[in-house]
């Protein structure tokens, strides 16, 4: 069985996954349903949502969830500028541990909602950070280089994550039904880096996941694994240059395979944390061919 969304452009669709940018005149849809979730995020215009009788606006800097095989159409006016991700909730549970976070919090808003739209107004602080997510998802979708899906499907996680953030605080009975401890989401950001460290990670991103603030992040990351942020992963890099030391790897390709962008912080870690350099670890393993 095809479990794909059938989306109206379907040869665009790569594994469960479509990003739109919609900018056109006004337009009315007729009432459907699809089995895929809709993440719709409002740049200009006015974009409004019928889910059954009910309807309601989006403003300006909202972000709204239409959760799969719920009837709906949206009225388009004042020329609306907006982005819109559709994604199988099978689509969250292929890559990294972090999304069981993810998946969990969209089955909770399956379960609650039935009838009203999930919306809520990204803070100010946020907007741009969150267009930027959609900019970058929209640009993956259209150029498809190396690993398009897996980078899409973490902006998608990092969108998510913005919404579950603004929803707890507007919507407090819903947090009853979807409550995820900070240690949970540290812990599941943890995972994270387990299995993206040699990509550019940052303490900006991997807070922004966690949907907590960067100091109290750091404050239960130190808590949990006993060491800072920037530790934990340049460990978890050096140990992996280690292997590909014995493995008879070049120092040079070892440092950008480790994630790390200029060699003199990749030499001044691997000696912080092993006691030698790179090169003097190499002779002294007797590793050189």
């Amino acid at each position: 069985m095809n479990n794909k969304p059938l989306f109206p452009t379907y040869d665009d669709v790569a594994n469960d996954i479509y990003i739109q940018y919609v900018d056109n005149s006004q337009r009315t849809e007729v009432p459907h349903t699809h089995p895929f979730f809709q993440i719709f995020f409002l740049i200009k215009g006015r974009l409004i949502h019928h889910i059954n009788d009910l309807s309601t606006d989006m403003a300006i800097g909202e972000m709204a969830i239409i959760p799969p095989n719920i009837s709906h159409y949206i009225s388009l006016e004042n020329n609306p500028v907006y982005y819109s991700f559709s994604f199988n909730l099978s689509s969250f549970g292929e890559i990294n541990a972090l999304n069981e976070q993810v998946v969990a919090f969209l089955r909770t808003l399956l379960d609650t909602q039935k009838t009203i739209l999930p919306k809520t107004s990204i803070a100010d602080d946020d907007i741009l950070y969150v267009k930027s997510l959609f900019e970058r998802s929209y640009k993956e979708s259209c150029e498809r280089a190396v690993n398009f899906k897996e980078t899409i499907i973490a902006y998608g996680i990092l969108l998510i994550t913005q919404f579950m953030r603004r929803y707890h605080i507007t919507n407090p009975n819903f947090v009853k039904n979807a409550s995820y401890t900070n240690e949970q989401m540290v812990l599941s950001c943890i995972k994270y880096i387990d299995n993206h460290f040699t990509e550019n990670i940052s303490l900006d991103k991997i807070s922004h996941m966690s949907a907590l603030s960067q100091s109290i992040f750091c404050q239960y990351f130190k808590k949990i694994t006993g060491v800072s942020f920037h530790t934990y992963l340049n460990q978890r890099r050096i140990e992996y240059a280690v292997t590909l030391l014995k493995k008879g790897y070049k120092i040079t390709a070892i440092c950008s395979f480790c994630g790390y962008i200029d060699f003199s912080t990749f030499n001044r870690n691997f000696k912080k944390i092993v006691g030698t350099t790179p090169r003097e670890y190499q002779k002294s393993k007797q590793f050189l061919s």
